[in-house]
């Protein structure tokens, strides 16, 4: 998927969970830690050609929690605050290696014609047209997948 996929997709998540929510201070450290966490990621899979997802995953949770204290800094003006970083360092390990490791997973797992986007078809006879490829899904996908979820 590229960059600005991604951050249109966080953009929105942020703008929804502060409308649902009503806090702009929550919509702040949002932001900060998500856009973050955002670019942080992106530079480090770009770095590592797509390897080692987990650490993409670490690095990316640990500079989500970084940019929300960070924010909290500026809006609290408090030093102290930067006293739960090694709670955040540690937390964010663990949360990030686990997503991570889902991603790694799901990578392996999940079968690249379903989450690709468009290409030739390698796949032949699957739905009415005959093919299976996200790039015909606009003319025949949404018959095929409502053909599965009927069986």
């Amino acid at each position: 998927y590229k960059f600005s996929d991604a951050a249109i997709v966080l953009a929105m998540r942020i703008i929804l969970a502060t409308i649902f929510t009503g806090q702009a201070v929550s919509f702040i450290y949002s932001v900060s830690g998500g856009f973050l966490c955002l670019i942080v990621m992106a530079a480090v899979n770009k770095l590592l050609r797509g390897q080692y997802i987990f650490l993409t995953g670490i690095l990316g949770a640990v500079s989500h929690n970084a940019g929300q204290i960070l924010a909290a800094f500026f809006i609290l003006r408090l030093s102290g605050i930067f006293a739960y970083m090694p709670f955040l360092v540690i937390s964010g390990v663990i949360t990030g290696l686990f997503t991570g490791l889902v991603c790694f997973f799901a990578d392996r797992y999940i079968p690249k014609y379903y989450i690709a986007d468009g290409g030739d078809c390698e796949k032949k006879s699957c739905c009415s047209c005959g093919c299976d490829c996200p790039a015909c899904w606009g003319k025949c996908g949404f018959y095929y997948i409502y053909e599965i979820r009927k069986e």
